[in-house]
């Protein structure tokens, strides 16, 4: 008998591999390849703010294209939304914040590396520009 088919390397020893390896002190960052989904939407602000209405609408926008998104719209302050999706680890966060939504756009950052992204721009093409970070970011 092969060792190999004895313990097999399954979905769940690949993902656990996944994780000890591509983790960091922030948590686990997924490879595109792997995630279970593609972009975490942070929106900042309370329920009826300008920002978090900006950011249902782009979640909506997003999920009609067909990227995949987890949509964090507690209550919560920045730093509890930023802290959970680093330790989520998805490929993309985009956030809807005060500051960029006067010009247009949503902040971008890449999990792997902590990379600052291009902003995405709010009102025309928003899912083509969140499609072109997917395939540039770490």
């Amino acid at each position: 008998m092969c060792i190999r088919d004895r313990y097999g390397s399954g979905p769940a020893r690949i993902v656990a591999a996944t994780i000890e390896q591509t983790a960091d002190e922030q948590g686990i960052a997924w490879p595109r390849s792997l995630a279970p989904w593609q972009v975490h939407l942070v929106a900042l602000g309370k329920a009826g703010t300008p920002e978090r209405d900006a950011g249902e609408e782009l979640y909506a926008e997003l999920l009609a294209a067909g990227i995949e998104v987890v949509f964090d719209d507690r209550a919560g302050g920045a730093g509890e939304k930023f802290a959970d999706a680093g330790l989520l680890g998805g490929p993309v966060r985009l956030t809807v914040g005060r500051r960029t939504l006067e010009d247009g756009l949503v902040e971008a950052q890449g999990r792997r590396g902590q990379v600052a992204l291009d902003p995405v721009p709010l009102r025309e093409g928003a899912p083509a520009a969140v499609e072109a970070l997917l395939r540039e970011a770490p």
